[in-house]
């Protein structure tokens, strides 16, 4: 009895393998999306190739030949090299040719592609300077009692025009007294990957220029309430820091502005975290309602 079980389990596997065998020759046909691959992208364009475009495809030959073209992870080669700015609607006689490769495989397209369209970006160039941003008031201070700075003041950016465009400047990632103490690579924060940074990280360097002093005079003091008279409405803020760095700093990069509820004349300096505001006049200012003059 058991004898006759064991014919039958073999005669089983038998008559499966065969069945597998047969099919693997036959023809056979699957139907599958397949990614497009975008290549010789022109260096003065940008392609998003995080959004992957899939082809759907009737994929025809040999059963052994279709399985093993599936179970390759196959994709499609399109040549971008004469795209231009704006959409550009997918051309079948960029794929056909691609397809013809696999001499034991025949394709048909699914889908109308000049109906899909790869969408390319005019890259631009632009220099901004570094902002450097520290994860704490003691890493700020470690950073300024070492004497450091950063090997670049500025930086250059590549990318596409609408991402570009509103930059003003590149922050770096929060600084730590850890990274400082381990001489770490700085790199920055962008918000997007669409933008390349060059060069791509900074390292901290030693600051062998002597700090200076700058005087600004006359800075008006921000006053939201026009119904509010104050008295003085500007003050007189005196920075230091490095002298090429000084030099560089307007009137118009301090911010200066009063709170109401005490009449304490706060001060600050727009977009620059490596100068110093050592002293400034009035710390407060005196606050009447226009009627009461």
């Amino acid at each position: 009895m058991k004898n006759n079980l064991g014919f039958k389990i073999l005669a089983v596997v038998i008559a499966l393998i065969i069945w597998v065998q047969l099919n693997l020759l036959k023809e056979q046909s699957i139907t599958m999306n397949i990614p497009l691959r975008i290549i010789n992208v022109p260096e003065n364009l940008y392609v998003d190739k995080s959004e992957i475009i899939k082809l759907k495809l009737q994929v025809y030959g040999a059963g052994i030949d279709v399985l093993s073209y599936y179970l390759s992870n196959p994709h499609i080669d399109y040549d971008a090299s004469v795209m231009m700015v704006g959409r550009n609607a997918l051309a079948e006689e960029k794929i056909i040719p691609f397809l013809r490769r696999y001499n034991n495989l025949k394709f048909a397209l699914l889908e109308e592609v000049d109906r899909i369209n790869i969408i390319a970006e005019r890259i631009v160039q632009k220099t901004v300077t570094v902002h450097i941003d520290f994860d704490s008031i003691e890493a700020k201070e470690y950073f300024a009692a070492q004497q450091l700075e950063l090997s670049e003041k500025s930086i250059l950016l590549s990318g596409p025009v609408a991402d570009i465009r509103n930059i003003e400047h590149a922050t770096t990632e929060p600084i730590s007294v850890a990274m400082i103490k381990g001489n770490k690579k700085v790199r920055f924060e962008m918000g997007t990957s669409k933008v390349l940074v060059i060069p791509p990280h900074l390292s901290f360097v030693k600051n062998e220029q002597p700090l200076t002093t700058k005087t600004f005079v006359n800075i008006e003091i921000d006053n939201p309430d026009n119904n509010i008279v104050m008295f003085p409405s500007s003050v007189t803020v005196m920075i230091e820091g490095n002298k090429d760095i000084i030099e560089t700093i307007k009137s118009s990069d301090i911010q200066a502005r009063v709170n109401r509820l005490n009449s304490v004349v706060e001060v600050r300096l727009l977009n620059h975290t490596n100068v110093d505001i050592i002293d400034f006049t009035p710390r407060t200012v005196i606050l009447k309602a226009k009627e009461d003059i």
